[in-house]
């Protein structure tokens, strides 16, 4: 139970945060290893939409080919954004700069664009 009430007060730490600052607008992660990715906080911090930190699998500390210590599993984003080896969270006020983020193979284009 401690440990919900511990969640519960980070997640009103970090609206608060962000009522106080409107224009940070991502939420960043970084793994171990130095990959980069991010999702839009909305989808960050919507019960709805289903984003988990994983420290556990099947009632067991997650395994290292897992992503232990912690893996981010983003549903519904491509699964680049699902960060083995999570190592740092940021707020920013822009996508991480990662080339799995910014690369146009990540990316979702109208049907009008033939070549980009």
């Amino acid at each position: 139970r401690s440990s919900q009430g511990n969640l519960l007060k980070t997640l009103q730490n970090v609206r608060n945060i962000l009522d106080e600052h409107p224009n940070l607008q991502h939420l960043r992660f970084e793994s171990l290893d130095g990959m980069l990715a991010s999702i839009d906080i909305l989808k960050a911090l919507s019960p709805f939409g289903d984003v988990i930190i994983a420290y556990e699998m099947n009632d067991e500390p997650l395994p290292r080919d897992h992503g232990y210590p912690l893996r981010v599993i983003v549903p519904g984003y491509a699964a680049v954004r699902n960060v083995k080896w999570l190592s740092k969270l940021e707020l920013a006020e822009e996508q991480a700069e990662g080339t799995w983020q910014r690369g146009l193979n990540y990316k979702v284009l109208p049907p009008s664009v033939v070549d980009a």
